[in-house]
């Protein structure tokens, strides 16, 4: 991508974009002057993750383990406009804070579990999260800072997203940070900065960035005001290697920032859909998926019968076998293999008994294609 409207709701101008050669945007406006608010620096490292993302009022370097999760990230860096000349030519230059908030990441496998926070450069830890994990990822949190422990439980909508928090309060619950977001993940209403940092799909884990305005992924960094990622698929999934979710959103999400899958309330709905549309179908117009369904399952209970018939008198055409052999000695050898050629052939008779069911079932059942019997 190298221009969308301006995502910032001013409307009018547009935004360009600059990428190097391995798709990793370097740059949003960075060819305006100082006076170009919406003007943003990105760095690489050489294994393509996010080194530095940068503006000129907040940013932040990122720092990562030997699987790609990300463990730490250190605010204060911003970027800094260098005039060069008298003709408004410059450059934006990266400019670091003496002093700069450190936040460390830990995770249970790629899981955040837990994050500490470190206000100034040699100073002390001020806040540790933890989070609890549970069946729909994230079940509680835990914040605890010089005034104490405060713990609230995430509210999630269908699709996994933080709309509020649950705390006690004496012997009652409150609810608190009320958001919502569009289906690429923009916050509508509520605070778009600030705690929780789990938002947008934040039954996943995935972490926001203030200082960026984006998602970070586990494996890229998503931006939801253009629906894009800021770099290219590692694994080169699909036709377009920057799009989010295959342009669904609303029914699919992204866990690694790799390969997007079908979100399984949205798995299940379908399925639930589907068998009411078909059951509708069954009794309003002559449907035949559940009219076929049930025959088939007829038709399978009478095999399995009759195939428990045939491996039950298999079995006793060997036992005999043995049973004369034990009696008579090999000399009763001939005995034994006509028994076992009648085993084979109460197999055979058991196959042709199964396939001349599954024809009837086939023959009987309502075509699909027709609606009607195939008689």
């Amino acid at each position: 991508m190298t221009a969308s409207p301006s995502l910032n709701g001013s409307g009018g101008t547009s935004w360009s974009y600059l990428n190097d050669e391995l798709g990793n945007r370097t740059s949003r406006n960075l060819q305006a002057n100082n006076y170009n608010v919406t003007a943003m620096r990105y760095d690489w490292d050489v294994l393509n993750r996010a080194k530095n993302i940068m503006q000129q009022d907040k940013g932040a370097s990122y720092y990562y383990r030997a699987d790609g999760m990300r463990v730490e990230k250190v605010e204060g860096a911003t970027i800094l406009w260098t005039p060069n000349g008298s003709r408004g030519s410059g450059t934006w230059d990266a400019n670091y804070a003496q002093n700069r908030p450190t936040t460390r990441y830990f995770y249970d496998g790629q899981m955040p579990m837990e994050e500490d926070y470190n206000p100034a450069t040699g100073g002390g830890v001020s806040k540790v999260t933890r989070n609890l994990l549970g069946a729909r990822g994230i079940d509680m949190i835990s914040t605890t800072t010089s005034g104490g422990t405060a713990v609230a439980y995430p509210i999630y909508d269908g699709h996994g997203n933080c709309i509020a928090t649950l705390a006690k309060n004496g012997t009652g619950y409150t609810t608190g940070n009320w958001r919502s977001y569009d289906v690429w993940g923009s916050v509508r209403s509520g605070n778009a900065t600030g705690d929780p940092t789990k938002r947008y799909c934040a039954n996943l884990g995935h972490q926001a960035d203030d200082e960026s305005d984006l998602l970070y992924m586990r494996a890229r960094y998503y931006e939801p005001a253009s629906g894009r990622f800021v770099s290219e698929d590692p694994l080169s999934d699909g036709q377009h290697w920057f799009i989010y979710c295959d342009n669904d959103p609303l029914n699919r999400v992204d866990f690694t920032g790799k390969k997007s899958s079908v979100f399984w309330t949205t798995s299940l709905f379908a399925l639930a859909t589907k068998l009411i549309t078909e059951f509708g179908k069954d009794f309003s117009d002559g449907g035949w998926s559940v009219k076929r369904v049930l025959m088939k399952t007829s038709g399978g209970l009478v095999q399995a019968y009759v195939s428990t018939w045939g491996i039950k008198a298999a079995w006793a055409c060997v036992k005999a076998s043995i049973d004369i052999i034990k009696a008579n000695g090999w000399a009763a050898l001939f005995l034994s293999v006509i028994a076992i050629y009648t085993c084979v052939l109460i197999l055979m008779l058991d196959a042709l008994l199964i396939g001349g069911i599954e024809a009837l079932v086939d023959h009987l059942a309502p075509d699909p294609k027709s609606g009607g019997m195939n008689w």
